[in-house]
């Protein structure tokens, strides 16, 4: 009995090491359990993606085989498709096969159910959108570019994969030429497009980038495919100075971990980058860090616009995070809320949302070109706005000064 069963995973693991879809079928109708394996824990599902048998592979999970087996290499089946000491396939993940082979079902299935890895390149250095593209499979294309693979890496020959689908109709150059028309930033907004600001980050689009943190793009946004990084970390990696000085500037979070638990002070830089730049993003952070430990607290002198005293009513030491509703609440102490608006040297103070702090309000009424404010900080109540200003004026948030 044993005998037999050894001889049926033999077979199974034979089909599908040969791509031979008609008799795994066959093996399968028969009741083959697909997920027998061999001495190393390898299985039929293992052997026919590593050698890259679209066709087999699809049989297989179709018929129940479980892609989360793993070897006793700790390797799943997607694993194996890409293995580095396979110089017989093209290094190909599952969703790299079920891209070129047109089965939408499978792509759709592999990114929505597996988490599938959409930016994966194989040995010629082509994404699963490349492959697509380059089979004319227009329902895979536009589901990929409108989920957010990047459209804009180049293969080993220098081809995007717009370029790819250039010897078909024009059915798939279209789907690149309306996804550039589209509103950029309203695909960021809706959370569409939410790699736009991660590969800005990525390429070091440094006008990109800023364009999209002024339009309300969320600066903390994490990948949604492992490592689950956030455009610092990226940035950090690529050694991306300015991007990452504007990152800091639009306050991202410096202790969000990616998913190997490390912060972007934790992270690695690449090794491609130059030592010289390596170096200045080092530098950078660990100014920043040092900045985060020993962040003083902030004098704030609050006057009374009709009061007669030259002495504040109230002086008060603050964080950098204290927003509108924090300093009136400070002040209820002293005096009544009657007095709801501020200004600093006759310019208005304005709050668009009650969580606005206190320093970019200053940072935008009273130093327009500056990031450096003097302390401590002068303010004057007033019971009602001075003339020529509306309570709905809105201000621009700005990042942490240096004081």
């Amino acid at each position: 009995m044993l005998k037999i069963l050894w001889q049926v995973i033999q077979l199974f693991y034979t089909t599908a090491c040969v791509g031979n879809v008609e008799a795994a079928m066959f093996l399968t109708e028969q009741g083959a359990e697909p997920d027998l394996s061999q001495r190393g824990k390898s299985t039929a599902l293992h052997v026919a993606a590593f050698y890259g048998h679209a066709n087999a592979v699809r049989c297989l999970l179709e018929n129940g085989a479980n892609y989360r087996i793993k070897t006793e290499a700790n390797n799943t089946p997607e694993d194996e498709a890409y293995n580095d000491d396979n110089e017989l396939t093209q290094h190909q993940t599952l969703l790299h096969c079920a891209s070129k082979k047109g089965y939408c079902d499978l792509v759709h299935w592999l990114v929505e159910q597996c988490k599938a890895n959409m930016n994966l390149l194989d040995f010629n250095g082509n994404t699963p959108l490349h492959l697509a593209a380059y089979g004319s499979h227009t329902s895979i294309v536009d589901y990929l570019v409108n989920l957010g693979c990047d459209p804009t890496v180049k293969n080993r020959w220098d081809t995007k994969a717009e370029d790819a689908g250039t010897k078909y109709s024009n059915s798939i150059t279209d789907i690149f030429k309306h996804m550039r028309e589209r509103d950029m930033f309203e695909r960021t907004r809706t959370g569409v497009e939410w790699c736009l600001s991660y590969y800005a980050c990525r390429y070091g689009q440094y006008s990109f980038a800023k364009w999209l943190l002024e339009h309300g793009a969320n600066v903390n946004i994490q990948m949604k495919n492992k490592p689950r990084s956030t455009s610092l970390h990226v940035a950090k990696f690529r050694s991306h100075v300015l991007i990452v000085e504007l990152l800091l500037e639009y306050s991202a979070d410096v202790n969000s971990k990616n998913d190997f638990g490390a912060n972007v002070f934790e992270d690695d830089i690449s090794e491609e980058v130059d030592k010289d730049s390596a170096s200045r993003i080092k530098t950078i952070l660990l100014q920043y860090q040092r900045n985060l430990i020993c962040h003083k607290l902030i004098d704030i002198h609050v006057y009374e616009n009709d009061g007669n005293d030259d002495e504040p009513i109230v002086k008060i030491k603050v964080g950098p995070s204290l927003n509108y509703q924090d300093l009136l609440t400070e002040l209820s102490n002293v005096s009544s809320d009657q007095y709801p608006y501020f200004s600093i040297a006759r310019h208005i103070l304005f709050f668009e949302k009650k969580g606005t702090t206190i320093i970019s309000a200053v940072g935008c009424s009273r130093y327009a070109s500056s990031k450096f404010i003097d302390t401590p900080i002068c303010l004057v109540r007033h019971k009602t706005l001075p003339n020529g200003y509306e309570s709905h004026q809105s201000i621009r948030q700005e990042p942490i000064v240096s004081l």
